[in-house]
């Protein structure tokens, strides 16, 4: 499926595309297939057949459209299949669409799934197990994606062969607490993902560290926020406080340790690039955004916390958190390890 946008802020006409690879497609009839499953935002949502997220000249509007609202709730769309690659004239912006087309390739039963990524993630792991269905899976999850399949893994332990964790947060995500209240604006946009969006997702809440000792005070001492009481948010100017105890009680619904691993795992951790991995709290008792404590990973995700609680194998990368499955090397070790 292919999406043509309206001319942008310039004076010319800008051709803008994106495909969405699958959408409504087929499960392979296999007895053995392999599913990526992507990471936060990393899907097509619809509102019926409108692309919602990702119609690409929306990365170029100011304002506009929201995914949620504090009064209205999350609003709701249909997911299609993971985001591809993005044409906005002249530029290009690959997703996950180059590795698809290795998959296909390379990976025998080849499929993705793609899932309303701002919903429950329990939820999303259950319908998970529903894709696989009576097969066995073998599973390649980038980002939240992991969390998604590790959920799965406690509920069809049996339908799941192997996993790879591409920058998988297994312990969270502190870098996600700022989004709360200043939002997530992707490129241009501010409206798509704003702070009283984000209130209203779930799974934003279920990336954060299941644990409320990600802070550090003025002298860079580990100190504990008791972020999951709806006492210690009183303090702070909310975007969406109607929407607090809906998502404290997520957040409270994720388990802190998982009682089951899979039964092969390949860990694929980002290194080289400083991360988020505490936030910083000022004497005033807010935070200081700006000054966040920085450590080793892809960006995104510290390689500590990218690091499985299990027995898995563990290959390394400099690429970044988004490019982490287009590193030849990593690919190759995928492939090696699921053939």
């Amino acid at each position: 499926m292919r999406r043509a946008c309206s001319p942008l802020l310039w004076s010319v006409l800008v051709a803008c595309t994106a495909s969405d690879r699958y959408r409504g497609h087929p499960v392979p009839d296999a007895e053995l297939i392999t599913v990526l499953v992507p990471g936060y935002r990393g899907s097509f949502l619809y509102d019926q057949n409108r692309l919602a997220y990702l119609e690409p000249a929306a990365a170029f509007r100011v304002g506009g459209e929201s995914l949620g609202t504090c009064r209205g709730g999350m609003k709701p769309l249909d997911p299609g299949g993971p985001m591809t690659k993005f044409t906005i004239w002249p530029y290009a912006f690959d997703v996950y669409g180059g590795f698809m087309e290795w998959g296909e390739a390379e990976l025998p039963g080849f499929t993705a799934y793609g899932y309303d990524w701002r919903a429950d993630l329990r939820y999303n792991g259950a319908q998970l197990c529903e894709l696989i269905g009576a097969r066995r899976a073998n599973v390649v999850a980038h980002s939240m994606g992991g969390l998604v399949t590790m959920l799965a893994v406690q509920k069809c332990p049996e339908k799941i062969a192997s996993v790879v964790f591409a920058g998988v947060p297994f312990y969270g995500a502190p870098g996600l607490f700022r989004d709360l209240f200043f939002g997530a604006p992707t490129n241009l946009n501010r409206a798509l993902l704003s702070p009283e969006a984000l209130w209203t997702f779930p799974a934003t809440w279920q990336l954060l560290p299941r644990t409320d000792d990600f802070f550090v005070d003025e002298h860079d001492a580990t100190i504990t926020v008791p972020i999951s009481t709806p006492e210690a948010w009183q303090r702070w100017k909310m975007p969406c406080r109607e929407r607090l105890n809906e998502r404290l009680a997520d957040r409270a619904n994720m388990p802190v340790e998982f009682e089951k691993a899979p039964r092969r795992a390949l860990a694929v951790i980002g290194r080289g690039i400083e991360t988020t991995v505490a936030l910083r709290v000022q004497p005033t008792g807010f935070f200081d955004f700006d000054r966040p404590v920085r450590g080793d990973g892809d960006g995104t995700v510290a390689a500590a916390n990218a690091t499985p609680p299990f027995e898995s194998e563990l290959v390394y990368t400099a690429a970044e958190h988004v490019n982490l499955l287009d590193d030849p090397k990593v690919r190759d070790a995928i492939g090696a390890f699921l053939k």
